[in-house]
């Protein structure tokens, strides 16, 4: 499989959060949103974590990302947008952009960086592997 399109977890902050890994700041956080970045560089969501602020915003597997915060997704690079954009210091917030399949029109909410755990990740969730 061609790496740039390897499964990517962001609950892969999960892992670096009980191996310790924090930012300058503080631990680092996600949203709980698994994506996979589609030919155009704008991600995919294939799984939300339950109860996570993705959640509580009505993320939806099948949403299409389109921005965070004012970054464009077009032609961004998946392991940077994955490692430094979507996640972050626990607390933070960011603005996620989305398209949803059979509706016009961007959906966007404020959602807040938080510590995530594997046992909260959705059976649908894909193995995760790290692209360097």
């Amino acid at each position: 499989m061609n790496r740039r399109f390897w499964p990517v977890v962001l609950l892969i902050i999960i892992g670096l959060l009980a191996a310790g890994v924090a930012t300058a700041e503080g631990p680092v956080g996600g949203v709980g949103i698994q994506v996979i970045p589609v030919s155009t560089g704008e991600l995919v969501v294939v799984a939300v974590v339950p109860g996570s602020s993705a959640a509580r915003a009505g993320v939806q597997p099948g949403d299409l990302l389109s921005r965070i915060d004012d970054q464009p997704l077009r032609g961004s690079n998946f392991p940077h947008v994955v490692r430094t954009v979507l996640s972050g210091e626990v607390g933070s917030i960011l603005i996620l952009h989305w398209r949803r399949p059979g509706e016009a029109g961007e959906h966007s909410a404020s959602l807040q960086r938080e510590p995530l755990n594997l046992k909260q990740a959705p059976e649908s969730a894909v193995p995760i592997s790290i692209p360097r």
